[in-house]
């Protein structure tokens, strides 16, 4: 019996990392742009998060498509190394989009983009990204 696997070119995995605290407003924004403008096309998301209020305790997401299931804390750093890392697992979604959104949100955009300000006063800014 013989099962042929085909793994659909379409689906990507997007590896995102901070070092350093992120405030939760930042995260949220982040999410929710990305849920908002394209929920159907995030398959599946997980990550712990630095928050910049209480980077001592990791702050665990997950979420598939538009639905993201309530945060939860842990009570300290299970391997020590503090930081932001995220991982998207998307459909038709390209690399370079996803990378300089969350580098506008965690303030360390590219040239030619807007920031973090730019884009919670301007969500539209995003556009030209």
């Amino acid at each position: 019996h013989h099962h042929e696997h085909r793994h659909d070119r379409r689906v990507r995995t997007h590896s995102l990392v901070h070092d350093g605290p992120v405030p939760f407003s930042a995260i949220e924004m982040f999410l929710d742009l990305l849920r908002s403008t394209h929920g159907e096309k995030l398959l599946r998301m997980k990550g712990v998060i630095e928050l910049a209020e209480d980077p001592s305790r990791p702050l665990v997401i997950h979420g598939v498509q538009k639905i993201l299931h309530p945060p939860a804390r842990l009570p300290a750093w299970p391997d020590g190394q503090r930081g932001t890392r995220l991982v998207l697992i998307t459909l038709d979604m390209p690399e370079d989009y996803i990378q300089r959104l969350f580098a506008a949100f965690t303030n360390k955009p590219s040239i030619d983009t807007p920031d973090r300000a730019a884009l919670e006063s301007n969500p539209l800014a995003i556009a030209g990204l």
